[in-house]
């Protein structure tokens, strides 16, 4: 009696939802944020309407109906073939590579701040650039290797602790602007 394995299915619509809200709405765009003012939020309401919340329900979707590993291959391969398939997958993982690379830069460079002054000498080091990204990559391929739960309630937690900056950099922002003027360095009309 033979039984296929089965992936165990930990991910649900809100952790997913979630997900992509803590990837695409991070630290890293606060600037751009704040140049944009408060009609940002507007844009930011509009694709977690429009474009998380669907994109969610179509992974969520398309997983159910293809449930073997290999998520967008599987579901290109599918639906136009072999060769489609496989450009789909090489595209995937071409276009990870920059992402995951900046995210680390990104972060190696935004823990120097944290440290003050005294990191400041690292800014310049590759070593540190790369023992940061490394021990990183380490992190995140155990969580990987433990399972979907893991990394599932820290998708849940980024997110948790990405969204709670907000109540309070909206008020630190406008106790400063009166002092320090808006972040948009943008002329005021005459």
């Amino acid at each position: 009696m033979s039984t296929t394995p089965s992936l165990k299915r930990g991910i649900r619509f809100p952790d997913l939802v979630l997900l992509y809200v803590v990837i695409v709405l991070s630290i890293r765009w606060t600037a751009q944020a704040a140049t944009a003012g408060p009609s940002i939020l507007i844009v930011w309401i509009a694709a977690l309407l429009c474009f998380f919340i669907p994109l969610s329900a179509s992974v969520m979707e398309l997983s159910s109906r293809y449930p073997e590993e290999g998520g967008i291959y599987i579901w290109t391969r599918e639906a136009f073939g072999d060769f489609s398939g496989f450009i789909c997958a090489w595209a995937y993982w071409m276009s990870n590579l920059p992402f995951f690379a900046s995210v680390l830069y990104f972060g190696a460079a935004s823990a120097l701040f944290a440290f003050g002054p005294r990191a400041h000498s690292l800014t310049s080091n590759p070593l540190y650039y790369m023992a940061f990204a490394i021990f990183w990559l380490a992190v995140i391929t155990l969580l990987n290797i433990l399972g979907i739960d893991s990394p599932s309630s820290a998708s849940s937690a980024s997110a948790s602790s990405s969204t709670s900056r907000l109540p309070v950099s909206s008020p630190t922002g406008r106790s400063t602007t009166p002092s320090s003027g808006p972040a948009s360095s943008s002329p005021s009309p005459p």
